[in-house]
């Protein structure tokens, strides 16, 4: 809660606990769940073929998908919501 992210790099998400953005408590999420990164058209989200999937904004993410400000992403009962130039 409260934690802010830059993505200048390739970041990962997911309960193992040598990850970028550790989700340690968040049962639903995968060990290496979930991949933040740059992309030439802009910061972009991958699911990396976890169990429950990866939501932007409640919809399944299939391949890589480019944010955009206010997407909210779901890993496990986790949210994050991404704010462009925060």
């Amino acid at each position: 809660t409260g934690t802010s992210i830059e993505i200048g790099r390739d970041l990962v998400a997911g309960r193992d606990a040598d990850l970028d953005i550790p989700l340690g408590a968040d049962g639903y999420a995968s060990g290496r769940h979930a991949r933040f990164g740059r992309a030439q058209e802009g910061d972009v989200v991958e699911d990396l073929r976890s169990t429950n999937g990866t939501y932007v904004n409640g919809d399944r993410l299939v391949g890589v998908r480019r944010l955009v400000a206010g997407d909210v992403v779901t890993i496990g009962q986790t949210q994050l919501t991404y704010r462009a130039g925060a």
